[in-house]
């Protein structure tokens, strides 16, 4: 329980800077088990956030402590399968190699090895689907001629451009790294994902290979193609 009372004090100073005035503090799980599990993942995705933030500082990038929001909801459809909420949504400004500023959306979904390779990769079609909602303007019938165009995408509401998808890795070992990169690409195959991904990069690397080397390294592999090798998040 001494636990518990810790993230309950974290919370309540966390709740005092004005930073963080209205994004709700997550749920503590009352059973234990849960809470450990769930305290060992958001620890995994604080490392993830923390190697961006040292890597950005050394480039001289933009990006902040609260440049990382986690847990954003996403509803495009009725019933528990019809919202993604990626573990957290970045927004990383840098300069290209022209001069010019260049913002990174990224949704990031980390993983400890506790979920199965292919209960991983069906992340991507909640994605793909999310990408491919796109609700036809009140009043307008779909099978009329108003409605041959379709509607305006539901993630244009929030985003200028729909985020990258961003998978880390911890906790497999090489091998376990290597089957569930090799699930992403098999579900990145498939029609309906596939269409998302040719506008959408998707890339996946291992945790301790951003700590080791920086997120701006060469360490991500393209979901698409993991035998183009591995590149930086950002190309």
């Amino acid at each position: 329980m001494r636990g518990l009372a810790a993230v309950g004090r974290s919370g309540r100073v966390a709740g005092a800077f004005p930073e963080l005035a209205g994004i709700p503090a997550p749920r503590t799980p009352g059973d234990k088990s849960a809470f450990k599990y769930t305290l060992w993942h958001q620890l995994a995705v604080m490392r993830t956030h923390l190697v961006f933030l040292a890597d950005a500082r050394r480039r001289g990038d933009a990006y902040g402590p609260f440049d990382f929001i986690p847990e954003i909801t996403h509803r495009f459809a009725e019933g528990r399968e019809g919202t993604v909420r990626p573990d957290g949504l970045l927004y990383y400004s840098r300069t290209g190699a022209d001069g010019a500023r260049i913002t990174n959306l990224a949704f990031v979904e980390v993983d400890r090895g506790t979920m199965g390779g292919p209960r991983l990769a069906a992340k991507l079609n909640a994605y793909a689907r999310y990408w491919a909602t796109a609700p036809l303007p009140a009043g307008v019938r779909p099978g009329t001629i108003e409605a041959d165009g379709g509607g305006v995408p539901l993630w244009e509401r929030r985003y200028v451009h729909f985020p990258r998808l961003l998978f880390v890795l911890t906790g497999t070992g090489q091998a376990g790294f290597a089957h569930r990169a090799d699930d992403l690409e098999l579900i990145a195959r498939t029609r309906y994902v596939a269409k998302m991904l040719r506008t959408v990069p998707a890339m996946v690397a291992k945790l301790e290979d951003l700590e080791e080397e920086g997120p701006g390294a060469d360490v991500w592999w393209s979901i698409t193609d993991l035998e183009a090798g591995p590149g930086p998040w950002w190309s």
